[in-house]
């Protein structure tokens, strides 16, 4: 943890100025964006990226996927798998938990015959969301429109976990049942 949270601050401090760096409480804040290469899907809102010959976990911000041996877990992985893996993404760091080992993040494709590496395509955490792969995590991204909206349009379409006949089990609840099982 310690090691990893090193690397980001030397990160920005070399290649950012410090007023992109916010201490709140348990947790950094970011302001800036950087390319990296997605090399593992490991469910459906985890990844390990590359970043200059640096592997990080990166979850994604503002989304919760099934957890594994859930039901829909791995249509979820799939479907991340199939729209990242190998691939450069823009990352935008939200924050870094001290509790936790993970960067998460906002991550985008990068912009279609754009002049820049670092334009913005389409926002990636929006459409696992959208087509229906995940919930919109509403105790990190209360405040995300996007991703609320996003939610909707795949429960009113029925779409992914919400085109199955029963009513599907939130990730959250499937850790504390599975926590107390223990």
């Amino acid at each position: 943890m310690k090691y990893l949270r090193l690397m980001v601050l030397l990160f920005c401090t070399i290649f950012c100025s410090c007023e992109h760096l916010e201490k709140m409480g348990n947790s950094t804040k970011f302001s800036y964006s950087y390319n990296a290469k997605v090399i593992k899907v490991i469910d459906g809102d985890t990844i390990k990226i590359k970043v200059f010959d640096k592997i990080i976990n990166l979850s994604l911000y503002g989304v919760d996927a099934p957890e594994i041996g859930q039901e829909f877990s791995f249509k979820s992985r799939n479907y991340l798998q199939g729209l990242v893996y190998n691939k450069e993404i823009i990352v935008e760091p939200v924050e870094i938990e001290n509790n936790k080992k993970d960067l998460i993040a906002k991550i985008y494709f990068i912009k279609e015959n754009s002049d820049s590496d670092l334009e913005k395509g389409e926002y990636i955490n929006k459409k696992i969301i959208y087509n229906g792969y995940a919930w919109h995590d509403q105790k990190i991204a209360r405040y995300d429109k996007k991703l609320r909206n996003a939610q909707q349009h795949a429960q009113h379409n029925n779409f992914g976990l919400w085109d199955s006949k029963t009513i599907p089990i939130k990730p959250e609840i499937f850790r504390q049942e599975y926590n107390q099982k223990l």
